[in-house]
């Protein structure tokens, strides 16, 4: 429902995480040679905690466009029934953004999806874009996989854990088909388009 991340265990394996990593830090920074490297890897953490990266995204026609200031690693999905009713979806990926560091170009539809939210979409092609509460909203999320490039994003939780479809979370192990060994799909884009998108 575009909530951030609820504290609790989550913090607790942060808190292993950030200790692991001073323990690394400590260990380089006691050997001369390796002090270089130890500044190295903390400006890194810094920058990795605090700064967010520029990345475009829009829907699947073009018309609606945007860019947004996001941090890759601190994606979610979410599996509430109002996410999995407005997108269609078992569970729908979400970055969070501060409103201010979303600009659009080309104006996004609207849609009312609750007495509490709103979701914008592209009328033109039917891409959900993201969430937004009506009334005090200082942030808001934006669909993953509508960003030009979603390789960078990784899962930092999940919420709305009481809609999950758990047999849709984990599916290692079931057979992997590419789509561009389908042939009959195939020759359908090649006779369509010339070739294959990618």
């Amino acid at each position: 429902m575009g909530l951030s991340q609820p504290t609790g265990i989550g913090e607790d394996f942060g808190g292993i995480e950030r200790f692991s990593h001073s323990i690394g830090i400590a260990v380089a920074a006691s050997t001369p040679q390796l002090s270089g490297v130890a500044k190295r890897i903390e400006r890194m953490q810094i920058v990795e905690m605090t700064e967010a990266t520029r990345m475009s995204g829009g829907c699947a026609c073009g018309r609606v466009r945007f860019e947004a200031a996001v941090k890759p690693d601190e994606a979610y999905l979410c599996h509430c029934r109002m996410c999995q009713r407005s997108t269609g979806s078992v569970s729908i990926a979400f970055i969070n953004a501060m409103l201010d560091d979303v600009e659009w170009q080309g104006q996004p539809d609207w849609y009312d999806s609750s007495p509490i939210a709103t979701r914008p979409f592209c009328a033109n092609c039917g891409t959900s874009l993201g969430f937004l509460f009506k009334e005090d909203a200082s942030k808001m999320d934006l669909t993953v996989a509508a960003f030009d490039d979603p390789t960078p994003f990784t899962p930092k939780h999940h919420f709305g854990a009481e809609s999950m479809h758990r047999a849709w979370i984990n599916t290692e192990g079931l057979p992997e088909y590419r789509t561009d060994e389908h042939q009959k799909l195939v020759e359908k884009w090649v006779a369509a388009t010339g070739k294959v998108p990618d």
